[in-house]
């Protein structure tokens, strides 16, 4: 019996919180970008099982209407 592939297209995102007291969006992206993961570990990518996981795309922040996306959780 012939084996056959089949390829899905996911798109996921990622949040990170960092502590910061600046106010300015470039600053607060930087030290989130310090945060944020590289990828994913081998178990995830499917090492060793019938199926695999590439996340080779960049993360990018989100915007709308040409403004980042950055909330504030005071404590």
């Amino acid at each position: 019996m012939a084996k056959k592939t089949v390829l899905f297209n996911q798109t996921i995102g990622i949040s990170v919180t960092v502590e910061t007291d600046s106010t300015d969006p470039e600053e607060i992206i930087e030290q989130a970008w310090e945060e944020a993961p590289g990828g994913v570990c081998a178990q995830c990518g499917g090492w060793g099982q019938t199926w695999s996981r590439d996340d080779d795309g960049e993360l990018e922040p989100l915007m709308i209407d040409g403004e980042y996306q950055i909330y504030t959780e005071d404590e």
